[in-house]
C-alpha cells in the first residue's frame, strides 16, 4: 500500500535485479508443465528488430506454480 503526499528520498534508487514471469508453459495435453529443470542457457532474448539473441540471465527459472516460471534477469 502506498499513502498519498509527498516522498521523501534521500539519494538515487539503486536498480535492482529484473525479474521476467515465463509462462504458463504446457504441456502437449494442455496440462500445467510443472517440475521443469530450465537452466540459464535455455533462456534468450531477442530485442525487437536485432537478428541475433542474447543471454542475460543469471540463474535458469524457478517454478512458482502450475507451470510458471521466474526467471532474474541480468542488468548488463
Amino acid at each position: 500500500m502506498d499513502l498519498g503526499g509527498p516522498k521523501l528520498r534521500t539519494g538515487p534508487i539503486e536498480p535492482g535485479p529484473r525479474v521476467v514471469r515465463i509462462g504458463p508453459l504446457m504441456t502437449t495435453a494442455g496440462a500445467p508443465a510443472t517440475g521443469l529443470s530450465i537452466a540459464n542457457t535455455d533462456i534468450k532474448l531477442l530485442k525487437k528488430g536485432a537478428t541475433s539473441f542474447v543471454n542475460k540471465n543469471s540463474g535458469g527459472a524457478t517454478e512458482i506454480s502450475q507451470g510458471v516460471y521466474y526467471c532474474t534477469m541480468d542488468a548488463t
